[in-house]
């Protein structure tokens, strides 16, 4: 059976948003950014004052606490962002504001030199922000654009495409940083930097098709008196978890998600810097 254009449409910018974000989760998050920021991070530590106690701090800690607060962040505020977007039929534009939050911060990693490490730790988390909690509101469109029967394949394809795009540009990276002098650039740090750039402005390229294509669905919901959306967001995150314990098999669910998949990111995210810091790899 053909497939409607406009439905065609919309799965291609769906699945283009994964082709473009995966860059971030490939170079920045997993393979280049942490490298450098062992490099960058002096070799005995940061000193940290904290609540009158003086202590020093690694490449790999101050690493794991960035990403760390950059998630809590995003986990601590989705379920009443999304619960907003969806009374005021705006996904798409929290996903356009996330996304380009990210795109931003990710090409100012270009300015982190030796030393800057304060400055890596922000901008990286701002844009660890804008990739995440961006894809909270991705995800959302999936079931809006295809059919029951369709969103196991729809889904795949953007799997697909994210592991297809995120690896091209890790490529293209790798060969910027190795050689460097190629492209023009005077050392392997500026071939580093340059590739941070290359993320952003990949990220918001590719990402220029589903603000094309997808549409918003309207719903018909309207606010009741007294309540703006910020409140009812609220009030639905709260009476959601009110109703937790009758939905018993999705809290299993949740559980095993959180064990296994948070596991793996969690190794994902460290592999590198670990790698870098304690193995001298």
């Amino acid at each position: 059976m053909k497939m409607d254009p406009k439905k065609k449409k919309e799965i291609f910018g769906w699945v283009m948003y994964d082709f473009a974000n995966s860059a971030f989760a490939t170079t920045i998050l997993a393979a280049v950014l942490p490298i450098y920021f062992a490099s960058i991070v002096p070799a005995n530590g940061v000193p940290i004052h904290l609540f009158g106690l003086k202590f020093t701090t690694a490449a790999s800690s101050l690493w794991a606490y960035t990403v760390s607060l950059s998630m809590l962040l995003v986990a601590f505020s989705a379920p009443v962002l999304g619960s907003i977007a969806d009374f005021s039929n705006s996904k798409k534009r929290f996903l356009f504001v996330y996304c380009y939050l990210g795109c931003l911060f990710t090409g100012l990693l270009f300015f982190v030199q030796t030393g800057d490490y304060w400055m890596a730790m922000v901008f990286f988390a701002l844009g660890n922000i804008g990739f995440a909690g961006g894809n909270v509101f991705y995800n959302a469109f999936l079931r809006h654009i295809t059919t029951e029967k369709e969103i196991d394949w729809v889904s795949g394809k953007g799997f697909a495409y994210g592991y297809l795009g995120g690896g091209l540009l890790l490529v293209i990276n790798l060969v910027m940083i190795t050689k460097y002098q190629w492209f023009g650039f005077s050392t392997k740090a500026m071939g580093t930097r340059a590739s941070f750039a290359t993320v952003g402005l990949w990220w918001a390229v590719f990402a220029i098709p589903i603000f094309l294509f997808v549409r918003e669905r309207r719903n018909s919901v309207t606010l009741p008196d007294g309540k703006n959306y910020v409140s009812l967001g609220f009030s639905t995150l709260f009476k959601t978890l009110r109703k937790i314990g009758d939905f018993k098999e999705m809290v299993k669910f949740l559980i095993a998600f959180l064990i296994y998949n948070d596991g793996v990111q969690t190794v994902i995210a460290m592999a590198t810097i670990y790698g870098a810091t304690e193995l001298k790899l």
